[in-house]
Order: structure tokens, then sequence, then C-alpha cells
């Protein structure tokens, strides 16, 4: 019965997140003022600006620039922040941002449903993605979080459904709801330190995923990724939450770094496999990508079977590679 319970309430939570992306309200403080200022519309108060608004739909290719001056006065506002759905709908036509380098918030639905955007530029000045920052951007390709982002909100990629590779630093210490929740072109995804719950809820093209030192797989986090084959820790057996691997492939692969031809063992059959592998005489291999960074420094070459080969003769004691739990 507390199972059944549990599931309302979160269910209940998941629901009350998504209207958060389409039903906020977007105050100015008191003592801000708006300047305009081309296709722009900043919000600034103290030294700093917020952009609020665009209105530049005809355009492909757009800089957001990092300072906006007050003709009326000549002074000079810092832009600091990407404001509440600044170019959600709006920005249909835009296929390429670059922000500046003086940001640090992207904020709530800043780029929601900018459905052709397909490459965009986040500095590393960058602490904070707001939830539903990056929702329904469908045509977004890549996307590479700085190291100084620490705060990930909820959907905050959901739905960006052509993107195929995700990492997320160690820097991140909080995580929303369903971050990457049916983003289905997405195939390998990095962690860190850090999980959320619905994570990748959905991610039906999902196969690897490398969770660093996570210590908890979050509820429903991998809930219907049918294509799951691999999950990696760098360490210690993860606590797993309910539901967290809902409808997934029964037998997820375990790593056995080393087991080149996946017979459950390491021999000299695995050396002679990985060679052949090098030589090109025999294609790469499910066994061969999963378990053959043996000296765990992101390529597979000749130290690797140099390694087995110590590791057979007990000239080394272990293979020093991440383990699946």
């Amino acid at each position: 019965m507390m199972k059944k319970h549990t599931h309302k309430f979160i269910s209940f939570g998941l629901i009350i997140a998504i209207l958060v992306c389409s039903m906020m309200v977007y105050a100015v403080p008191v003592n801000a003022a708006i300047l305009s200022c081309g296709d722009f519309h900043f919000r600034v108060k103290g030294d700093s600006a917020t952009l609020l608004d665009y209105q530049g739909g005809s355009s492909t290719m757009l800089t957001v620039p990092s300072t906006v001056e007050d003709s009326s006065s000549n002074k000079q506002y810092t832009v600091t922040e990407i404001g509440y759905d600044c170019f959600r709908a709006k920005g249909g036509n835009l296929k390429s941002v670059s922000l500046p380098s003086t940001l640090t918030s992207i904020g709530y639905g800043a780029f929601h449903e900018c459905s052709s955007l397909e490459t965009i530029s986040i500095p590393g000045s960058i602490t904070t993605i707001g939830n539903c920052a990056f929702d329904s951007c469908t045509s977004l390709k890549g996307i590479t979080i700085p190291n100084n982002v620490t705060s990930i909100g909820d959907f905050a990629f959901a739905g960006c459904t052509s993107l195929e590779s995700v990492s997320v630093p160690a820097s991140v210490t909080e995580l929303g709801f369903a971050i990457f929740h049916e983003c289905t072109a997405l195939k390998t995804a990095t962690l860190t330190s850090k999980a959320g719950q619905m994570m990748f809820r959905g991610c039906t093209a999902l196969t690897m995923v490398d969770l660093g030192n996570v210590k908890e797989i979050e509820y429903k986090m991998f809930e219907n990724c049918t294509s799951l084959k691999s999950v990696f820790v760098s360490s210690g057996n993860p606590t797993i939450g309910f539901e967290a691997f809902n409808n997934c492939p029964a037998e997820i692969v375990k790593k056995r770094a080393g087991d080149i031809n996946n017979d459950k063992k390491i021999n000299i059959n695995d050396a002679t496999e990985y060679q052949l592998i090098l030589a090109d005489i025999k294609p790469d291999t499910d066994a061969y990508n999963i378990n053959g960074n043996i000296l765990d420094d992101n390529k597979r070459d000749i130290n690797d079977v140099t390694y087995i080969q110590l590791y057979l003769a007990k000239k080394c004691s272990s293979i020093p590679v991440k383990q699946s739990f």
C-alpha cells in the first residue's frame, strides 16, 4: 500500500513540475527598469541586466550581447541572465546561438520549444540552468554542460529528441526531475557524482551509461530505456531506487574488463581477440567496446593488450577499470 501512495505522490509532483513550465508569471522587481536594444528587451537593476524578450524571429544565427547601454544616461549594464520564456516560440528560426561569458543563469523555459535550434554555446560562467530551459528543442544535436554549473532544473533538456550524448560534470549538486526525459535519440550518458529522479525516463535509444561515483540510482531513473545494455560505476554498489529499471531489458550487460570474447573469464584468448580487432582482421564487438578500455584512459590500443598479458603472467594483481554494479 505504501508503494502505491508513494507512486501517486511522485506522479502528482511530476504533473506540478510540468505545469511550472507553462504557467509561471514573470514579475519585474521593484527599482528595476526596462531597456530596449534592437530585437532585445532587458530588465536592468544595479549593474546587471536580464534578457527578458527577443523579437527577431526571422534570424537563424544569434549572438546575445554581454552588455547593454542606457542611452539616456550612457550607463552600461552587464548581461548576467536569460530570463523566463525569453526565446520560447519566438526564436522559431534560430539554428545557432552564442551566449556571452558574463552570463551566470539560464532561466525557466528560456529556449523552450525552439524547435530549429541545433547548436548553442553555454559559457563556463553559467552556474544555473533552470526548469524547462531547453525543453523540446527537438533539433538540438549536442550540448556541453560547463564545469561551473551547480544546478539543473526539472525537464531542463526533456524532449530534445536529436540529442545523442550527454555528460553531467561533478560540479552539479542539484538535479531536478526528468532532466533528459524522452530524449529518444540519446545513446550514451556520463555522470560523475549525482543523479536525478526519472532522469533518463523514456530514452529509448540509450544503450550505455557511466554513473561515475553516483551512490543512488534514483526513482524511475531508467524507466522505459528499452535499449539499455550497460550501466557502470567507478566503485561500490549504489542503492537502487523504486522502479529505477522498470521496463528495461531483463539482463543488463555487466562490465568484465579484459573479457574481449565475452566468455565470462579472462585468458590468452582475450589478448588474441583484442589483437585481431586492432588489426582490423575481426570487426568490433559489444564486448570489445564495453570491456576493452582496460587502462581506463578513454582509448583502446596495444597497451590494453599488453596489460592483459601482464595480468595473466601475474605481473600485476588487478585491472584498473570501472566496474558494473
